[in-house]
């Protein structure tokens, strides 16, 4: 892993000489969220994946989704100065479209991909589901977000190697908490995102209400909507949607 002067670890993948894509991975998961879709992206992009701040092997920052998008802004600037296209998985979702209201001049073409633009008490509570250590252990995946979340333990006295991503994991429910997140925009500053956007959600996913995206789509002026059927937060998009994932991004991404 490379780290950027700001403490975010990163991998790069591919030729330099194609379009870059940074690669924004989901609340509580790093950088190996996207290991399943890199033979198929590598081919066509030059690829920065970052872990998010406090996730994997980057260090944290306060806690706010503004200060991630900005941490992240920061350490694409680091590495390139030309303006890049973005792709964002869920919390990954709500830093990219953050940066992209933020730093519009960085971005030229930005995806969402399971993440809204607020947070309600609804989509709350089911992030508080989701983000808790209780589901991931039912899920069996325990031990991995041990392994990849072990390097937390290097930034602070107060966090053991072997709990970390259970920190990691409670950092992204008071992150994403209605009463405390600043991920809470307006259809006026929706309006602002000049580059072209693809929205990617199911139609029955908790955590970003068909409703809120659909209002997306309707006020971002160079909008695109692909809506995934019977079909969670968990979409199956690295297991049997991942050809149709890949192809879907990759159209939208060389699109004129």
């Amino acid at each position: 892993m490379l780290v950027t002067p700001n403490g975010l670890a990163y991998q790069l993948q591919g030729d330099v000489q194609n379009p870059t894509l940074v690669l924004l991975h989901s609340g509580g998961m790093s950088s190996e969220e996207w290991k399943p879709f890199l033979s198929g992206l590598t081919a066509r992009y030059y690829l920065i994946i970052f872990d998010l701040p406090g996730h994997g092997a980057s260090r944290p920052v306060p806690l706010s989704v503004h200060g991630f998008a900005k941490a992240i802004h920061r350490g694409i600037k680091s590495i390139t100065d030309e303006p890049v296209m973005i792709l964002g998985s869920s919390l990954g979702g709500a830093v990219a479209l953050t940066m992209s209201i933020l730093f519009s001049e960085t971005v030229k073409k930005l995806i969402v991909y399971r993440m809204g633009f607020r947070k309600s008490l609804s989509s709350g509570e089911a992030t508080r589901e989701m983000a808790s250590p209780v589901y991931w252990q039912r899920h069996g995946m325990a031990s991995w977000l041990q392994k990849i979340h072990r390097f937390q333990a290097d930034f602070s006295d107060h966090v053991e190697a072997e709990t970390a991503w259970e920190q990691v994991i409670k950092n992204v429910t008071k992150l994403m908490s209605p009463g405390n997140t600043d991920f809470d925009f307006s259809l006026l500053e929706l309006r602002t995102l000049v580059m072209p956007t693809l929205l990617i959600c199911g139609d029955n996913d908790p955590i970003a209400p068909l409703n809120d995206i659909i209002l997306m789509h309707q006020t971002i002026s160079k909008g695109s909507l692909w809506i995934l059927p019977d079909t969670g937060h968990i979409t199956a998009a690295n297991t049997w949607r991942k050809e149709a994932f890949i192809k879907e991004v990759s159209g939208f991404l060389s699109a004129k």
